[in-house]
């Protein structure tokens, strides 16, 4: 019943160059992202320890349920919104939490760790202290949603099982990008294969990146996120 409730909101929505978007979704229901447009979740990633009565640290989410979103959703944008209490919410979480929503091509929101009081965006010295973060990062998210994520990475492979790889965009529609993560509390060196001949540069640094022998070698530090955008190269 939910599905058809759906499906009959988007063919109202559709024709009027209209939208729609859902919180919670997806999770314990699959399909609804074959209707939806935008989708995403509240999240916590620093959470309340109800033993301790505390928050002990920062515990991301783990790949696979992100890739579960990910995949499902597929091209279309998805979206977190911190909930946590942002007093103890530090800028260097700010800095992780990005990165990881930049590697999967995700778009980072924050809010209130009750959904009532102490707003993010209420207090200047939060979001002052991490505008410089903003400014790096959410352009490179938006970037990489409108391009789009592909369920088959066709461009590039990493012979690291701790740094993931994910493509988005595609040549056809002009350049494509490649996300490189490492996953580990380690550094770790990746040589990553680019299946085409292709020219590159790394978006975060914004730096050139030398493919020598059909590879980008290249050392991660824990947690760390690059963004290739390759576009052919002369032949």
């Amino acid at each position: 019943v939910v599905h058809e409730y759906v499906r009959r909101l988007c063919e109202i929505t559709h024709p009027k160059g209209c939208l729609t978007m859902a919180n919670g979704t997806p999770s314990r229901w699959p399909w609804m992202p074959a209707d939806f447009d935008v989708m995403g979740t509240e999240t916590d990633w620093n959470p309340y320890d109800a033993k301790t009565k505390s928050r002990p640290g920062w515990e991301p989410i783990s790949d696979d349920l992100i890739m579960y979103r990910r995949v499902l959703c597929g091209a279309k944008p998805y979206c977190y919104l911190m909930n946590t209490d942002f007093t103890k919410w530090t800028k260097d979480m700010t800095e992780r939490y990005m990165r990881y929503a930049l590697a999967y091509g995700m778009l980072p929101g924050f809010f209130s760790a009750n959904a009532a009081t102490g707003h993010y965006f209420d207090n200047p010295d939060l979001y002052e202290r991490d505008r410089p973060l903003f400014k790096k990062y959410i352009p490179l998210c938006k970037e990489l949603s409108e391009a789009g994520w592909q369920c088959v990475n066709r461009l590039t492979e990493s012979d690291n099982a701790a740094v993931v790889t994910e493509q988005f965009g595609d040549f056809a529609s002009g350049a494509a990008y490649a996300t490189v993560f490492n996953l580990s509390d380690r550094p770790q060196a990746v040589k990553l294969r680019v299946k085409a001949n292709v020219a590159a540069r790394e978006l975060v640094t914004a730096t050139a990146a030398s493919v020598e022998g059909g590879c980008i070698s290249l050392s991660l530090p824990p947690e760390t996120v690059r963004v290739y955008r390759l576009e052919r190269a002369m032949w």
